[in-house]
């Protein structure tokens, strides 16, 4: 059923944004990746950029099919830590061997995916300097006030952090490019519209990161926001 809706989709000029329930993501991410493969096979190349939401869960014999099959994994990095939530009810649930792949964008980047990361908002906040921080280290950021003493001191998998620098590229680069706007925004270059925010520090330390603020903020060029 989902390889053929998605063989069917395959040549208009769509992004399929692919999302799994809870207890099943690993198994459906699967079929979801198996349904590209399918339409790529049945009607040749696509130019839609399509896209895994949550990435969860994931069987690493599948992080490279992400790659293979030009899939973006869509990734919301501040949800990868020891909350109450998932310690006392998702860790459980999942079991041991499953939780070594828990938010798997370690194993992702190695095997060549594309990462693009958001928030899920309202689900959860909206700052990417918040979510770059747990990508990054894999706890929550001190000034979340949904974080406590655990997840902020003991990391979830830190085998499966990222660097600072593909933290960003997965929030600025990445999801410009599963926007198909790649060519407009996500990178300061010539061309490029200056949509661009100033921060108050420089944040190539992680620490400076989770005390960052917003100084300014411009669209176009133009100056829209300034603290």
């Amino acid at each position: 059923m989902i390889a053929a809706r998605h063989s069917r989709f395959r040549h208009q000029p769509l992004n399929q944004n692919r999302h799994a329930r809870l207890n099943e993501r690993s198994r459906q991410r699967k079929r979801r990746l198996d349904a590209v493969e399918y339409a790529r096979e049945k009607n040749g190349p696509s130019v839609g950029r399509h896209q895994i939401a949550h990435v969860d869960l994931l069987d690493p014999a599948d992080a490279a099919r992400f790659r293979e099959l030009e899939v973006t994994a869509n990734i919301q990095p501040l949800w990868a830590r020891r909350d109450p939530e998932v310690v006392e009810h998702k860790l459980p649930l999942i079991g041991e061997e499953r939780a070594a792949h828990h938010f798997p964008f370690g194993t992702l980047v190695q095997a060549g995916a594309r990462l693009a990361a958001g928030s899920d908002w309202p689900v959860t906040s909206a700052d990417p300097l918040m979510g770059g921080y747990t990508a990054v280290t894999r706890t929550a950021p001190p000034r979340d006030i949904h974080g406590d003493e655990e997840s902020r001191t003991v990391p979830l998998e830190p085998q499966e952090r990222i660097t600072l620098e593909q933290a960003l590229a997965a929030y600025t680069s990445g999801a410009a490019h599963s926007l198909h706007l790649d060519h407009l925004v996500g990178r300061i270059a010539p061309d490029m519209l200056a949509d661009l925010v100033v921060l108050d520090r420089d944040i190539r330390d992680v620490d400076a990161l989770a005390r960052a603020q917003v100084e300014r903020v411009y669209v176009g060029g133009e100056l829209v926001h300034q603290c």
